[in-house]
């Protein structure tokens, strides 16, 4: 039976009970003024099992919205390795390991001709059959971070005007100030461009996770089954595959690194400059 009803069938049953034991009880044993208590208890409970049965949802968010109990996750957290280039969960007696390895491919199959397609395909297949380890294969789309660029930016503008400024109270010639100029404007033309639109970086991987008794081992074997996939679709494609070390592994995990902090604050500024305007 569904909770909700069950709690209903309940609270009725109660409310009911109380009621009718309200009214049978004489007053001699029961005065007026408790006769009449229990009687507001009783509709009361009618009332809240009817809000309970229409509108759970939004009592039960009412009368848990102080509860200071949060679940984060169930699961155990993960962690980097020693030498930071795998993540390390516990899992059960022993650890799983996982190796991510960036591979270098930017093609399209929009941009080829049906021959082209048919070799490309017949690569990836190779490529996803050369392993002996389970492993997953992957594209993924992740809005870039350009807070680093942009301040990088605003310093070359800086120098820009600095120079500027410079040369006016120099009086160097105004073939030299022009150049200065030009300078100062192409900087400010990138930052507006750089600022104006939302980039996307595309990274095309390789994960494989192996399983230890112990950190080490479960890490250990990783690397192994990494490098056998770096072997493998370098040969194949003629590119150099590299295992993603460092902070550059949370993108697999963690939100804010696939959409940085900043690049949603400034799609929110956007979107309310554009409501206002």
């Amino acid at each position: 039976m569904n909770v909700k009803i069950l709690l209903f069938i309940i609270l009725v049953a109660v409310s009911a009970g109380l009621v009718a034991a309200a009214a049978v009880i004489s007053p001699a044993q029961l005065p007026y003024p408790i006769k009449i208590t229990i009687f507001v208890i009783g509709l009361l409970m009618d009332i809240f099992a009817i809000f309970l049965k229409d509108y759970s949802e939004f009592m039960i968010g009412i009368l848990g919205q102080r509860s200071k109990n949060v679940v984060v996750s169930s699961e155990a957290p993960y962690v980097f390795s020693s030498a930071r280039d795998a993540l390390v969960v516990k899992s059960g007696d022993g650890y799983n390991a996982t190796i991510y390895v960036k591979i270098p491919i930017y093609r399209s199959s929009t941009e080829m001709k049906i021959e082209e397609r048919v070799d490309f395909a017949r690569m990836v297949g190779r490529m996803v059959g050369q392993s002996r380890n389970v492993a997953r294969y992957t594209t993924g789309m992740f809005v870039m971070n350009k807070d680093m660029y942009i301040q990088q930016l605003r310093e070359s503008i800086n120098a820009a005007e600095n120079e500027e400024s410079s040369a006016v109270t120099s009086g160097q010639s105004s073939e030299e100030l022009a150049r200065i100029r030009g300078k100062l404007s192409m900087w400010r033309n990138i930052l507006d461009s750089v600022n104006s639109n939302v980039s996307y970086e595309q990274i095309s991987y390789a994960s494989v996770t192996a399983f230890g008794t112990n950190e080490f081992e479960a890490v250990s074997i990783a690397q192994q089954h990494g490098r056998e996939l770096i072997s493998g679709i370098g040969t194949l494609f003629g590119v150099q595959p590299a295992v993603i070390t460092g902070s550059e592994l949370l993108r697999f995990i963690e939100p804010e690194y696939q959409l940085p902090y900043s690049t949603m604050a400034e799609n929110i500024s956007k979107s309310v400059e554009e409501e206002v305007i």
